[in-house]
């Protein structure tokens, strides 16, 4: 009877540890796991020399989905997008979380840029299929879902401050926003301030 007690315990304490650090639309890590996650990260790469990629994903006018299609509608395409992001995650240890709102998250072990690209690319087109799944209804001239991605690389050193790759990451988002949305931009090796 005790251990049993104690079993039920323990699986109710595990059970309000996810519920603290998964966000409940998109089944990924909050933006508070994600962010102690980074740390740590930060960290490992900056002891052991390796790259990294953080990637902000933002889904293009969002409101319009909720307001044509419904708040049901918004959640699935968020669903929908952060199953597409996390199914990018090549290496372990790679890592996606809902930053907020519409936008999304990850770290990637890979650093060669040009693979990161690939990446990206094939995130951007993967995007597309999500609205079919929301609206299958007929074939579109332009997609019902499209993302803006920001996205960063870098081998962080000692005094790489998440901050600084956010900051970076964010003007590479909004810089794919300024040239049209449904596209990436990806910062190379950037020295963080």
């Amino acid at each position: 009877l005790i251990e049993r007690s104690s079993r039920e315990a323990w699986l109710r304490q595990q059970q309000l540890e996810r519920l603290a650090t998964t966000d409940s639309v998109t089944g990924l890590a909050n933006r508070r796991a994600f962010e102690i996650e980074m740390q740590s990260r930060l960290r490992s790469a900056a002891n052991n020399s390796e790259g990294i990629c953080l990637v902000l994903v933002d889904l293009d006018h969002f409101k319009r989905i909720n307001d044509r299609l419904g708040h049901d509608a918004g959640d699935r395409a968020l669903h929908g997008m952060g199953q597409v992001l996390f199914a990018m995650g090549e290496e372990p240890g790679d890592i996606s979380a809902r930053w907020g709102g519409d936008e999304l998250i990850a770290i990637w072990n890979c650093c060669r840029a040009e693979l990161v690209e690939q990446r990206l690319e094939k995130l951007r087109q993967r995007a597309h299929s999500v609205g079919e799944q929301l609206s299958p209804s007929g074939r579109r001239r332009k997609p019902l879902t499209t993302v803006s991605i920001g996205g960063v690389v870098v081998v962080p050193s000692q005094l790489t401050r998440l901050e600084d790759l956010l900051r970076l990451a964010d003007e590479q988002l909004y810089e794919a926003k300024r040239s049209g949305r449904d596209c990436w931009r990806l910062a190379e090796h950037p020295t963080p301030a």
